[in-house]
């Protein structure tokens, strides 16, 4: 075992089928912070709202998606596309605020529609996991917070013209 305050850095372990399973590490890492807690280290209010961002279970099917489930009992399933699409990587971001000024902009080759699969994934300190995709693409850490924020279920959908939603 690694000295409590180490920062976490494993690597996610993939079975044959494809699946990850990174439960007892985030569980780990969910004990460490409520140890130190009870110690003194660090302020109750920012310890309890990062304790309902942190995965309860996390599930990685690469050519599929990330389904995570919350310490709050909630859980959020992401495609990988999805995931590739919403990276918080700063060329991503950058891309991103293009496309909403100007839905013409020609993307990047590696932005394409392409089939894209996730490839790896590990787990960034005790707040992020990083997932790299079958075109290259590896330098999006995906904080809980952040990803909790991009949730699917929770998006609204943009209003279109006749589809009923005006008044």
């Amino acid at each position: 075992p690694r000295p409590i305050g180490q920062p976490i850095d494993h690597r996610v372990q993939t079975n044959a089928h494809g699946r990850t399973h990174v439960s007892d590490t985030v569980q780990h890492a969910i004990d460490e912070q409520r140890f130190l807690r009870s110690i003194g280290h660090g302020r109750a209010y920012a310890h309890a709202r990062m304790d309902s961002l942190q995965p309860a279970n996390i599930d990685l099917k690469k050519d599929r998606g990330l389904t995570i489930e919350w310490q709050d009992g909630s859980a959020s399933y992401y495609s990988v596309a999805y995931l590739r699409k919403m990276s918080p990587s700063a060329d991503m971001r950058q891309l991103r605020e293009e496309m909403a000024k100007n839905p013409l902009a020609i993307l990047p080759e590696a932005a394409g529609t392409g089939s894209v699969v996730a490839t790896g994934a590990e787990l960034v300190g005790n707040y992020a996991i990083r997932i790299t995709f079958s075109d290259g693409h590896s330098t999006g850490i995906y904080s809980w917070a952040y990803l909790r924020e991009i949730d699917p279920a929770n998006q609204q959908p943009e209003e279109q013209p006749g589809d009923g939603t005006e008044s």
